[in-house]
């Protein structure tokens, strides 16, 4: 009887054990994701303030000018062609 008991007790602490584990696994993929999450939202904010600060900066007017050109050529959108520019 004492040996069953022992038995079922090791079992207990075992099963406790691998849950523990468990969730901590499941906290570090919580965590990862959400950092990761944060990570692209940040990069996705900086890429889309750069468009904004290159079409509302200083040069705007010369980059009026060059769309104006580009547009009576029928070369790119003026979307299109900020995206290039900043990826280029």
């Amino acid at each position: 009887m004492l040996r069953h008991e022992s038995c079922k007790r090791r079992l207990f602490f075992q099963a406790r054990a691998l849950t523990d584990f468990f969730f901590d696994v499941l906290a570090i993929a919580v965590v990862m994701s959400a950092v990761a999450v944060a990570g692209t939202a940040r990069a996705r904010n900086r890429v889309n303030y750069q468009i904004y600060a290159e079409n509302t900066g200083s040069n705007a007017k010369a980059r009026q000018r060059l769309l104006d050109a580009s547009s009576e050529e029928g070369m790119a959108t003026p979307r299109i062609l900020s995206r290039e520019h900043h990826l280029a």
